[in-house]
């Protein structure tokens, strides 16, 4: 080690840094896997990945892979709170999608609720769309109490001042998956096989199975192959390198492939 170090200071140093940004990251991989967020085989995985990088940043064999290995390192500590983001988002869409799931178990019941018209409204504006969340409050509106559906005439009022602005996407008929029959909004239920077109059509668009799990697969296999590309190519001869390079890459994509139906099969 006092040898590796006498000889290449730049590369020692980045191999002991690594560790720094290694340690947290599998602090934050144990904590998904508490708390289920993803499964075991992934964490595990992800884990031991981890300790291959810092082994390998240590006792590398060739000096430029502790470099290339902590900025990977350092690139995943970073992105992980935008990654953070990203899932929180996506997990307080899915709580409006289950709202408006939710309004539909009443409309079936009751098919002029209002109460749940407005509801199912207010989820659709917060997803972002604007123009139809309109045309669903103005006809839940139309004929209810004024004075019991103050607060939420105000807020319909609101929303159709943003009508203007060339940001909010104009309103639009969605298509029932089921039957290809293009409705509007406030329909609710599809006009021709009764429907739930609007549940169906914001589930597709918003609601992504095992994120967190699918990106922490994509982590797993760009770091596979930014390690061992460079290791291949330090280690190997040129043709036994190509060789070994050809068959990682094979191995990485069925890996992703499995790994990315294996989540989709747990949802």
């Amino acid at each position: 080690m006092l040898e590796q170090m006498s000889d290449n200071p730049f590369a020692f140093a980045t191999g002991c840094a690594v560790w720094i940004p290694l340690a947290i990251w599998v602090v934050v991989l144990v904590g998904w896997m508490i708390t289920a967020e993803i499964d075991t085989i992934t964490g595990v995985l992800g884990i031991a990945l981890a300790f291959v990088i810092g082994y390998l940043a240590l006792d590398p064999p060739t000096p430029i892979l502790p470099p290339l290995l902590f900025a990977t390192a350092l690139a995943t500590l970073i992105l992980t709170p935008i990654a953070q983001g990203m899932m929180k988002s996506s997990e307080m869409r899915s709580i409006d999608v289950d709202a408006v799931e939710k309004a539909y178990d009443l409309l079936a019941d009751r098919p002029q609720n209002e109460g749940a018209r407005v509801r199912m409204a207010r989820c659709l504006f917060n997803l972002g769309y604007v123009a139809h969340a309109v045309d669903i409050a103005e006809q839940a509106l139309s004929n209810a109490d004024k004075r019991i559906f103050r607060e939420d005439l105000h807020v319909l009022n609101t929303w159709k001042q943003r009508l203007n602005s060339p940001r909010i996407p104009p309103l639009r008929a969605i298509v029932c998956v089921h039957c290809g029959k293009s409705n509007m909004p406030h329909k609710i239920f599809c006009e021709r096989c009764g429907g739930r077109f609007l549940a169906d059509y914001i589930r597709g668009r918003f609601l992504t199975p095992g994120l967190k799990a699918k990106l922490l697969v994509a982590w797993l296999g760009a770091t596979f192959l930014l390690v061992g590309v460079p290791l291949l190519a330090s280690i190997l001869p040129p043709i036994g390198a190509v060789i070994s390079i050809a068959i990682l890459l094979i191995a990485g994509t069925l890996f992703l492939i499995w790994a990315w139906k294996r989540i989709e099969q747990r949802q």
